[in-house]
């Protein structure tokens, strides 16, 4: 049994085969998930979107890119290797931008000065004495 499958965008169609119509099913529904994820960027809502896959140490990373720089990851099954959209973070709370992110490097805190104390001169009845004052940088 075969089907051609054409994503709702309509960039893509997509050829399946299967044995049986639940197989057929599973594999649509599988189709689904992954090509029709997301139809625009959750961060900017561009529809400029492209597919993407990086390999850092030998392990490949799959995600869709938009032009404004954000990503959207796919996870993958640790049983069969398939893939499905990350929308949700570790501890299962929703992520921001249904699941759309861009990357906002850490910077290192910035200590605060020191505070230190100046000594201005203050002119009270026609004399002039010092006024202390603290700041901070």
């Amino acid at each position: 049994m075969e089907a051609q499958y054409k994503t709702k965008d309509g960039r893509l169609f997509i050829k399946i085969d299967a044995e049986t119509p639940k197989e057929l099913f599973k594999r649509i529904a599988s189709v689904q998930e992954v090509f029709e994820a997301e139809a625009a960027c959750g961060c900017c809502q561009s529809k400029e979107i492209r597919f993407q896959v990086r390999t850092v140490d030998k392990n490949d990373y799959y995600e869709l890119k938009c032009s404004c720089g954000a990503r959207f990851q796919f996870g993958q099954n640790k049983e069969g290797g398939s893939l499905f959209p990350k929308r949700r973070d570790e501890a299962g709370a929703a992520l921001p931008n249904n699941g759309w992110a861009k990357y906002q490097p850490m910077t290192a805190p910035v200590e605060p000065k020191a505070a230190e104390t100046v000594v201005l001169p203050a002119v009270i009845a026609g004399k002039t004495t010092p006024n202390r004052v603290t700041r901070s940088s």
